[in-house]
């Protein structure tokens, strides 16, 4: 709570500053209309209020007298580009990609930019160009230099993840080997080399001898080898490493909160009611207990279930927490038969249903088909437009297909709502079995 206001009042005081600014620098455009570093100084006060319309406006005044020479000219090339692919305006934004790199050919950030560009509008036989053209160039000189690891680590990832949409997982793999080399505490690409080889079937020892060869210099690197496996979905595996942490490092709230839901997902619900409690932050002790409630109503404990539940006050919560708590109360309600209550009515509100979700995979992933059909009946306490459509997702993430293309097909036709994601599933559907 302390840190949300602390970044709260930071937030508001950085607006208000910008709102002071803003009137001292359109007095120095009245008396001086043409006053180009004026306008460029304006066009970054309406960027940090997202006014990007307003800031554009301001920048491409400023531009009408570009001398490359300005100290500031590379940083109003950057911010116009910047802003156009923010808007998605990318045939300007290429425009001044190439003024850009014609006055400042060593600029890598601006092929950083057109790969990202690229990326958008799925070209990514281009995309992979421009950053390889990163690569080549390396980290811009200091002097034209906006954007950091561009010229390395965060090509290589980038040229990972663009092989990794492709499908070419050896490409992918080399080039997130890359990142890790470049930047060794960059840990992104550690789980999507976990992907792929979780999706070639490698197997286990060598599974563990890679990962842990990737990552043997890091302090925490058994409880960050625990992570990877838990969202691989090898929670046994993953225990492993949380033992490992238990005999050889500090124990955490993290580590706790980890094991706990490892224990969850594997099945082991007594071994997840005997954990003792984490009793020095009650936002992690809520959402630890709530993994002890619902092993708890796993294992026909209701009263342990309610006693766990009582512990906590939904008048001394708030935001999620308080939600967290509404929604695990709601579950028990629903096995032990009492009357339940509404939750929300806001069709767009996203955390209800992401605790309910959570819930529903939990059974799903224990073969709890039985309670599955009991706490689906939570979705029926918010009125989120989104719930069949998320549903589905799930349903297709743990491979029921028939589930999933039901409630996508649903959601398309009562509610109209439906991504990219769910068109793909429904493709899959197709070219696996007709969709009727």
């Amino acid at each position: 709570q302390i840190n949300h206001y602390g970044y709260m009042a930071k937030s508001i005081e950085s607006k208000n500053k910008r709102n002071r600014n803003i009137p001292i620098l359109n007095d120095q455009i009245k008396k001086d209309p043409n006053d180009s570093f004026a306008h460029f100084n304006l066009g970054t006060e309406y960027a940090a209020l997202n006014d990007n319309e307003t800031a554009l406006e301001h920048y491409y005044k400023s531009y009408e007298k570009f001398d490359p020479y300005n100290g500031y000219s590379y940083l109003l090339i950057f911010r116009i580009i910047f802003l156009n692919y923010k808007i998605k305006n990318y045939d300007t934004a290429f425009k001044f990609i190439d003024i850009g790199i014609k006055h400042y050919p060593k600029f890598t950030d601006l092929y950083f930019l057109k790969a990202l560009i690229f990326k958008d509008m799925n070209m990514p036989t281009l995309q992979i160009e421009a950053l390889k053209e990163c690569i080549e160039l390396g980290e811009a000189p200091s002097e034209l230099k906006c954007l950091y690891g561009i010229g390395s680590f965060k090509a290589y990832y980038e040229l990972g993840n663009a092989y990794f949409a492709l499908k070419d997982y050896d490409a992918a793999y080399n080039y997130y080997i890359e990142t890790l080399k470049s930047k060794s505490d960059f840990l992104n690409p550690l789980y999507l080399i976990g992907d792929i080889l979780k999706f070639k079937n490698t197997p286990m020892d060598n599974f563990k001898r890679i990962i842990e060869n990737l990552i043997s210099s890091s302090p925490k690197s058994n409880h960050i080898i625990a992570d990877l496996f838990y969202n691989e979905g090898l929670y046994e595996i993953a225990l492993e490493y949380v033992e490992k942490c238990e005999l050889s490092e500090t124990i955490t709230k993290e580590l706790v909160l980890l094991k706990a839901k490892c224990l969850v997902m594997s099945g082991s619900f007594t071994k997840c009611i005997d954990m003792t409690n984490i009793v020095d932050d009650n936002s992690s002790n809520l959402y630890f207990s709530m993994y002890k409630v619902i092993s708890s109503v796993l294992t026909n404990n209701y009263d342990k279930a309610l006693s766990l539940l009582s512990n906590f006050k939904e008048d001394s919560l708030s935001g999620y927490n308080k939600k967290l708590l509404e929604v695990y109360s709601q579950f028990l309600k629903l096995f032990t038969k009492e009357s339940t209550t509404l939750l929300s009515e806001d069709e767009n509100e996203m955390e209800y249903l992401d605790i309910i979700l959570e819930i529903c995979e939990i059974l799903l992933i224990n073969d709890k088909y039985d309670e599955l059909k009991i706490a689906v009946h939570l979705l029926n306490l918010i009125n989120n437009k989104f719930v069949l459509l998320n549903l589905g997702k799930l349903y297709f993430k743990h491979g029921y297909i028939e589930h999933a293309k039901k409630e996508i097909i649903r959601s398309i036709k009562e509610f109209e709502v439906y991504d990219s994601d769910s068109l793909d599933i429904l493709q899959y559907c197709i070219n696996n079995k007709d969709v009727s």
